[in-house]
């Protein structure tokens, strides 16, 4: 495309060959910014996106802003230069500067120090950069810089999200489908999208942004871009061609074809996704809030433990019948072995407190393996990939479970979170989230005691979500001792490492789990979601009866009860979720290692169970992981409910697949 050509479509973006030129050095993306050319250029009407001095001028604003938002995944690594992919004007500045303009970016961050081999050229951002002459003092906050030469000299350059009337030309982008730029806006058939909704962005998130609008639909804008569709579009998208509605069916969303710009490895010609915009779940409350509710009061949660086992089964049994599956036999098993046992290794070498368990923990990977050399086999498909308490919303009116943010992993590249695997990661996070949830109680008086109800609790809930999956599935999980055990001592091992290197107070929950699953090895009998005897689930305690309460009962119970949160489900590197919901979180809840979480997903930030309370009946103490997020969160990941507010301690990402 000729430069002439750009400029005559001003709505065009600017690819990276329009845009390289005499860029200072270490920096590509166009002419100096304070060439003539460049100067002043935007007053005059020359299209913004097709101008040569763009990037140079943004430089260092970008190099000093970028660093401090929870969703750049590089904190700790300085940034040597930026490449612009691409640049799209969704909205030109009014004439005078009376109204602002919209800028939609994606740029390359290229960093020194260590870095992941997929982001060896710099990971890529997604920015929407709003632009005013003067700043109002209630964006004062959103403030980005003032250029000082190029098309936006003179002018006010400013967080878009922050600002109402950007975020609204947003919403009716994707009312309206089509291409603009090097952008496509998509919206699902048969589906309508009021006009006039009133938006508000999700302040507290982690490695996504998110705005609500109007309670209706939540919008979560992805930050950091990988090559292909995300999974968080694809799947549920799965799933309602499926017919399931145990989760917020996509409404809109955009992505970009530039794709080749990137030099990422992927499917060519995929599209990679940037935003969604999905129901927002008004009212909903997160499993993780809802089990810190329950312990707060000592009271059964056994009937919605078993509810959600259901709801997830119903899940995994729809994403199998939609997408592709296979079969695992000995060299992938023997290959997934091999990866647990070198995070073990370097889990162990980086925490000293993992060492003495190393060889007690290897067992659990050795009979995963052997259990192939012998022709074993399991199946796998495509999984939720982060699941944990704080990625399940109750809804008040029925009491039904819904999951969501299904984005993965946002640390590791979405070729590897598209990849097939056996269920039982998923199910294993969860039980560790039921037990992150315990070891999260408010201390009682008698702290003994209150340690022994507490784990009764996690131990009673692992097994009701254990049987509330077989009645759905017709597959007991605990029938494969072997397979559950080594992927949540998988599970386990990431949570050591990541509550070691970021939260070390948090460090005894993850290590009472490696204590016991140590003691675990090679005895089925003690694995992950152990049947309970029939006696201790029915036995009393000094404050309630942790019952065997119907599960529908416990479920409406539950949800009239909770504190109405809304989600949308939308996930920093940084481990704890993500997601972004369809529920309004409340924007003040901590957050915590991978479990949901009152607010929203700051990915940069806590761990995946975002909680409202935390240890001690306050939130607890917020981590981060090396991307910005906290373990087991997902993801995430701007959420409904989680997006609403994100998450609060429960536990960390999920490891690697």
């Amino acid at each position: 495309m000729s430069e002439g050509s750009t400029r005559a479509n001003p709505t065009r973006a600017a690819t990276p060959a329009a845009l390289n030129g005499g860029a200072p050095e270490g920096f590509s993306g166009g002419g100096h910014p304070n060439s003539p050319a460049s100067r002043g250029a935007y007053a005059k009407g020359r299209p913004l996106a097709a101008d040569h001095g763009l990037l140079p001028s943004l430089v260092p604003l970008l190099g000093e802003w970028l660093p401090h938002q929870r969703w750049f995944a590089g904190k700790g690594r300085p940034i040597t230069g930026f490449t612009l992919v691409s640049a799209t004007e969704l909205l030109p500045r009014g004439a005078g500067g009376a109204a602002p303009g919209l800028l939609h970016l994606l740029v390359r961050a290229r960093q020194s120090g260590p870095a992941e081999p997929s982001a060896a050229e710099g990971d890529c951002y997604q920015l929407l950069l709003g632009i005013r002459s003067v700043l109002p003092q209630h964006l004062a906050h959103a403030l980005i810089g003032r250029p000082t030469g190029g098309p936006l000299h003179g002018t006010t350059v400013y967080e878009a999200l922050a600002d109402p009337r950007l975020t609204g030309i947003l919403l009716e982008r994707l009312r309206v489908p089509g291409r603009l730029g090097a952008l496509r806006f998509t919206r699902a058939p048969s589906t309508a999208i009021p006009s006039g909704l009133s938006p508000r962005p999700i302040t507290a998130e982690q490695s996504n942004s998110s705005v609500v609008y109007g309670d209706t639909y939540i919008l979560k804008v992805f930050r950091r871009i990988g090559w292909g569709v995300n999974p968080d579009l694809e799947l549920p998208r799965a799933l309602a061609r499926a017919g399931c509605d145990r989760v917020p069916h996509p409404t809109a969303w955009y992505e970009t074809t530039t794709g080749a710009a990137l030099g990422t490895e992927g499917v060519s010609g995929e599209p990679m996704t940037l935003g969604i915009l999905q129901p927002f779940l008004r009212g909903s409350a997160d499993g993780w809030q809802l089990a810190l509710n329950s312990l707060s009061v000592q009271a059964d949660f056994t009937g919605s433990a078993r509810a959600l086992g259901r709801a997830t089964a119903e899940v995994h049994t729809a994403l199998a019948a939609a997408l592709p599956t296979a079969v695992l036999s000995r060299p992938r098993i023997e290959k997934l072995a091999a990866g647990m046992a070198a995070r073990l290794e370097a889990a162990a070498d980086a925490v000293p407190a993992l060492r003495p368990y190393r060889e007690q923990l290897h067992a659990a990977f050795a009979d995963f393996a052997e259990l192939g050399r012998h022709g074993r086999t399991w199946a796998a498909q495509r999984i939720h990939g982060d699941l944990h308490l704080g990625q399940a919303l109750r809804a008040v009116r029925d009491g039904r479970w819904a999951l969501i943010d299904f984005e993965g992993e946002p640390a590791r590249p979405i070729v590897e979170r598209r990849r097939l695997q056996p269920v039982a990661r998923d199910i294993a996070g969860m039980l560790r989230s039921f037990d992150y949830a315990a070891r999260s109680a408010r201390p009682a008086p008698d702290s003994s005691a209150q340690s022994g109800w507490t784990q009764e609790w996690a131990r009673q809930n692992r097994a009701a979500y254990c049987d509330g999956y077989a009645e759905a599935a017709g597959v007991d999980p605990r029938e494969e001792p072997e397979l559950m055990r080594a992927y949540e001592t998988d599970k386990a091992v990431y949570e050591v490492l990541y509550e070691a290197r970021h939260r070390p107070d948090w460090l005894p929950v993850p290590m009472a789990a490696i204590q016991r699953l140590a003691g675990a090895s090679r005895s089925p009998s003690d694995g992950p979601g152990q049947r309970t005897p029939k006696a201790r689930l029915g036995q009393e305690t000094p404050k309630a009866r942790l019952s065997q309460e119907a599960p529908d009962a416990a479920e409406a119970r539950d949800a009239a009860g909770a504190p109405g949160r809304g989600t949308a489900s939308g996930q920093g590197e940084t481990g704890a979720p993500d997601h972004a919901t369809a529920t309004g979180r409340s924007e003040t809840a901590a957050e915590a290692p991978g479990h949901g979480t009152a607010t929203g997903q700051g990915e940069t930030g806590v761990p995946d169970h975002a909680t409202a309370t935390g240890r001690g009946g306050t939130a607890g103490p917020a981590g981060t992981s090396e991307a910005g997020r906290s373990p087991g969160a997902g993801s995430g990941r701007a959420r409904q409910s989680d997006t609403g507010a994100r998450p609060a301690p429960g536990a960390p990402p999920a490891p690697p697949a």
